[in-house]
């Protein structure tokens, strides 16, 4: 992730600095432009040094945030799947008593637990054992 925003961070740099070169003189407009770069680098590091610490754990029924030795139960939703690199929506139950039920965005990703990657994708896609049982006992009407 550090690596796909840096990569981000100096290419559009760059395309800043030649649009700044090609220009007749430097005026306001590229001043405003190199202010608003350097003001969403700034933002964007923050976010990302303040950004959640945690693991998201499946037990067949319910999804779980570990943060600091407590595990907080709620929900998680893919909201862009970019294979190796998914962006979910983690939103906690109102028992849980943290930030977390605020609802948080996390960025899977499959170089951090290469091993377990695989069966991280089919549980954020699987439905719950208690959805499956209800599923099976709930009779058409």
């Amino acid at each position: 992730m550090k690596l796909l925003l840096t990569g981000l961070g100096a290419l559009s740099l760059a395309g800043m600095a030649l649009w700044c070169w090609q220009a007749d003189s430097f005026g306001w407009r590229q001043a405003l432009g190199l202010c608003s770069w350097f003001v969403a680098a700034a933002l964007g590091l923050r976010a990302l040094r303040h950004a959640p610490k945690g693991r998201i754990r499946w037990d067949g029924a319910n999804w779980y945030w570990d943060e600091l030795s407590s595990d907080l139960p709620g929900q998680l939703q893919v909201v862009v799947d970019a294979q190796s690199l998914p962006l979910l929506r983690w939103h906690g139950l109102p028992e849980g008593g943290s930030r977390a039920n605020g609802g948080l965005w996390l960025w899977a990703e499959q170089s951090v637990a290469p091993p377990a990657w695989i069966a991280l994708r089919r549980a954020v896609y699987s439905r719950s054992m208690a959805d499956q049982t209800q599923g099976a006992t709930a009779t058409p009407s």
